[in-house]
């Protein structure tokens, strides 16, 4: 089954596959020692031992506006900053000028991080702290931490290619250059993952190419060596936010069927968090990482029987049974032809009003 899945899932020739980069990142790492000083780095995992002097390196500058508006900003979202995400759309420091417009963050996002203008001031403080503080200096100085992170991604890795057996199992390409962040002093809490620009948009389709960014889970484990979980990256998650680049245009095509099933939030229970529409395309992505790590050879664990684990489970089994066999038969081309009867695995419509 799975060899015929394989070859069901060639791409079209005419498309570009995605591409995935494991890496440090000079804007976090910098944001990482801004977050250490305004005392909300979290104690796990510890910094790297040649990192360990940070606090005292850079006690002078505790008082820098940047740190100062990190801490405010922090505890005002219990640790919870966006700012983690709109770099993301910047350059590397010190410059951090724009490289993707404004517009492609989320509302949301700035409006936590205080609105337009605290984000402008707040950017022009950690432009000032890049410059003036040394961070970058020091960062650079030991960059032998970031090689060995590096190395140890790639040995987890194993050679293997996560996005060509994601994008296979979609039957289709899609446009994403994803870079998975090693975190050597940042770390991080809710925010973790985004897509610039992001894929749903209610004025019509977005084209890419999508620059998605995660910030993955690490640790250094008792030998001091970086160990990121990606010898099962279907189980870690890094790659979920993938899954939206094709979740979200379904959810603007097939919008009707999608929001004739918006009564069965009530019946998922308080694991359906927001709108209708996330919590859907929650079940729907979680549905389909399932079925692609057990295609890796590494399947997720069970989460019990609750009302959003069994509809996860429910989906997952109807991408089993008919999607799967469907697609090596050729019944199904790809992912995109599936989307009516995966929303119907959801639960049945509600009745017509009178």
């Amino acid at each position: 089954m799975i060899a015929a899945l394989l070859l069901a899932a060639a791409l079209p020739a005419a498309a570009a596959p995605s591409t995935l980069t494991v890496d440090c990142d000079p804007r976090l790492d910098l944001l990482g020692v801004v977050q250490t000083l305004a005392g909300w780095r979290l104690s796990e995992p510890p910094l790297p031992r040649s990192m360990a002097d940070l606090e005292t390196r850079f006690a002078a500058w505790k008082d820098h506006p940047a740190v100062k508006t990190y801490a405010a900003t922090a505890a005002r979202l219990d640790g919870h900053e966006t700012f983690v995400l709109i770099l993301t759309a910047l350059s590397d420091p010190p410059e951090l000028a724009w490289v993707a417009p404004r517009r492609a963050l989320s509302v949301e996002f700035v409006a936590k991080a205080g609105g337009d203008a605290a984000v402008d001031a707040f950017l022009r403080d950690l432009r000032d702290f890049a410059r003036r503080s040394g961070a970058m200096e020091w960062l650079k100085s030991r960059s032998g931490e970031c090689r060995e992170a590096r190395a140890a991604a790639r040995l987890e890795l194993g050679g293997r290619d996560p996005l060509a057996l994601l994008e296979g199992y979609l039957g289709r390409p899609l446009d994403a250059r994803v870079r998975l962040t090693l975190p050597l002093v940042y770390t991080r809490r809710m925010y973790t993952h985004y897509i610039i620009p992001y894929p749903y948009s209610p004025d019509g389709p977005v084209k890419g190419p999508f620059r998605v960014s995660a910030v993955i889970k690490h640790d250094w484990g008792e030998t001091g060596r970086p160990r990121f979980f990606l010898e099962a990256p279907f189980q870690s998650g890094v790659f979920q936010e993938v899954y939206y680049i094709v979740a979200e245009p379904a959810y603007l095509r097939h919008k009707k069927e999608f929001e004739a099933r918006a009564h069965l939030a009530a019946g998922l229970g308080e694991g359906c968090h927001g709108v209708w529409q996330n919590c859907a395309l929650h079940v729907v992505v979680q549905a389909l990482n399932r079925r692609v790590a057990a295609l890796d050879g590494r399947g997720l664990p069970e989460h019990g029987d609750d009302p959003v684990p069994a509809a996860i489970k429910r989906l997952a089994a109807r991408l089993e049974t008919d999607y799967e066999p469907g697609r090596a038969a050729g019944r199904y081309r790809d992912i995109d032809d599936f989307w009516p009867r995966l929303i119907d695995a959801l639960g049945p419509p509600a009745p017509p009003r009178d």
